[in-house]
């Protein structure tokens, strides 16, 4: 079957609605879209709370086609900044899509509520954006109704995680994309902008968009007066209508005015508002405002002035004294700082095959270690362990992951050359990589199974000599 081409319910086998209630309890409609209703569906065993559309068959076949395409597109996808699908059902009558909830509200209904909206703000829910679309342009996927209100808070406690929803109008980038897609709401027609003069909607509809084909756009005073240059030229490169020309969601991920480091310091912070015991949103938000913020101002890169202030903290303590920070709380931030932005040493590791069964034989090999090994400085120390006969695990530890890994790809060259020139051979079993603490347990497993097997074969010579004894 094609890429992209999912048979639902092959055979048309239904699910009853029974199965779906037998799972889930699911509750009153809340909503109604412009395909579907939302309502909640709490999981009857574990009742966990999720989200829930339901599509009704009888309204069409564009709806019918919109569930189709949202359930083969979830099943896909799966991205920190996607809302995830849990569970799909179809019954004669509807189909049922279970998801996770997303419970912060809406970012447009965010907006409203505080009256303003920052470059600060945006450039964090905008870095979060750019990693979904950019994931679903890999999968060559289009969304096709990016708007506020399908970007989702994940909840209320965490105004920092923006999660992309709804599906039902994506579709598969073949070539051109043709076929027109929008939200009346958002053409600047009546009733939803008083403003718009043109009592012409199809009109107003085609000046519209002969500006966006001709890429006819302005920063109207006063809502961009505060904005900083580098983000009206990423916007300008977003808009820019040739796409060869036009941005990408992956190298616009690499914008400087797009934050590449704010988890760092969101996760320092958070950190210090749980060891301080603020419960309180406010709280937090306090705590940002008098450290984040301040240094997002002071040095205009709004993401980045924190983590670079934090990063200069680790060995110049003092930057922090300019924040209206108690003496607690200085303390608390700096030791965390230290904690997170201090230089970790990574691990390194490769596994290697190396053997010679020529008359040389364990000589050959011994001297092909020794020539990795040479490879070894002082920084980066390199190490070779036996698993089991042929095979051997290469590690060392270092501050700069690049050059780890460039003196291990030495060293297992210099063991390649050695050994081959006695006739024997030599295997990559595993290319070098920084390894994390899942690979050095299961690296243990394998070491203390092998022990555990050579026990047994060591006992059962001792046994067999013991018969042959007894035997004389």
């Amino acid at each position: 079957m094609p890429f992209g081409c999912l048979a639902l319910r092959e055979g048309r086998n239904y699910n009853s609605l029974s199965e779906i209630t037998d799972k889930y309890e699911i509750g009153q409609v809340l909503r109604a879209k412009e395909f579907c209703e939302l309502c909640l569906a709490k999981d009857r065993q574990t009742n966990k709370v999720f989200g829930c559309k339901k599509f009704i068959k009888k309204d069409g076949r564009k709806v019918r086609k919109a569930a189709k395409n949202e359930i083969m597109i979830l099943k896909m996808v799966k991205h920190p900044n996607i809302l995830q699908l849990i569970d799909t059902f179809e019954t004669k009558k509807e189909y049922f899509i279970i998801q996770e909830l997303a419970s912060g509200g809406d970012v447009f209904d965010w907006i409203l509520d505080q009256g303003n909206y920052t470059e600060r703000d945006a450039s964090r829910v905008i870095k979060q954006v750019l990693e979904a679309v950019a994931y679903l342009h890999s999968l060559n996927i289009v969304h096709r109704n990016l708007k506020l209100e399908n970007l989702m808070y994940y909840n209320h406690n965490n105004h920092n995680k923006v999660v992309l929803r709804d599906f039902y109008l994506s579709c598969f980038e073949n070539g051109s994309i043709t076929e027109p897609c929008g939200t009346p709401d958002l053409s600047g027609n009546p009733p939803y902008y008083d403003e718009t003069e043109e009592e012409n909607t199809d009109l107003h509809n085609r000046f519209i968009f002969c500006k966006i084909v001709a890429g006819e756009f302005e920063f109207d005073s006063p809502y961009w007066d505060d904005i900083s240059p580098a983000a009206k030229a990423l916007v300008c490169r977003l808009m820019e209508v040739d796409q060869l020309l036009r941005i990408s969601a992956q190298d616009a991920l690499c914008h400087e005015c797009v934050p590449s480091n704010y988890p760092w310091v969101y996760s320092i912070l958070r950190h210090v508002a749980e060891v301080l015991e603020y419960t309180k949103d406010e709280q937090l938000e306090s705590l940002f405002q008098r450290t984040a913020w301040v240094f997002d101002e002071k040095y205009k890169r709004p993401g980045y002035g924190a983590y670079d202030a934090f990063k200069q903290a680790v060995s110049d303590p003092a930057i922090l004294d300019c924040l209206d920070l108690t003496e607690e709380e200085k303390n608390v931030l700096i030791d965390n700082i230290n904690r997170r932005l201090t230089p970790q040493a990574v691990k390194i590791r490769a596994d290697i095959e190396v053997a010679c069964y020529g008359y040389e034989g364990i000589d050959a090999v011994k001297e092909a270690l020794r020539a990795g090994l040479s490879c070894s400085t002082e920084a980066m120390p390199i190490k070779i362990n036996l698993i089991a006969p042929p095979r051997y695990v290469m590690t060392t530890m270092t501050l700069e992951r690049t050059e780890g890994l460039s003196v291990l790809n030495q060293a297992m060259s210099a063991i390649k050359e050695k050994i081959e020139e006695k006739r024997g051979v030599f295997n990559i079993q595993m290319e070098a990589k920084v390894v994390t603490d899942t690979d050095e347990t299961e690296l243990a497993r394998q070491l203390e199974r092998l022990e555990r097997e050579n026990a047994e074969v060591d006992g059962d010579d001792d046994a067999e000599e013991m018969e042959a004894k007894a035997e004389d």
